[in-house]
């Protein structure tokens, strides 16, 4: 009898806490996306500007200057390209923890509404 109620307690208990540790599954995987994609932007971003100063100090007439001034239009375009992009792989990633953290608490509600 002790081991039907000590079963019935673990049987029930494992229905409870396996959607949280699903859920904290799920969330640990999606931070370790979002600080993947924080450090490769981070790269990026980095190398982009070291080009541009690099640029900047190799400036030595009104030639280069021109030559630099006129080549910025290019890297605004693409720090902006590269802001939408980085902002469209955050949204990605949001939407899919939103879809799976969704779709584990619509399960575990299910498979414990008869939980007594």
């Amino acid at each position: 009898m002790t081991d039907q109620v000590f079963d019935s307690l673990t049987d029930q208990t494992a229905k409870l806490l396996g959607p949280s540790r699903e859920l904290n599954k799920l969330a640990l995987s999606k931070l370790e996306q979002l600080l993947s994609l924080q450090l490769a932007s981070l790269r990026d971003y980095t190398d982009l500007n070291m080009k541009q100063l690099k640029a900047a100090a190799d400036i030595a007439s009104a030639g280069d200057l021109k030559e630099y001034l006129g080549q910025q239009k290019e890297f605004l375009q693409t720090v902006g390209e590269k802001l939408v992009a980085d902002a469209q792989a955050l949204a990605a990633v949001g939407k899919e923890f939103t879809e799976e953290a969704q779709k584990i608490t619509l399960k575990g509600f299910g498979a414990n509404r008869n939980f007594r």
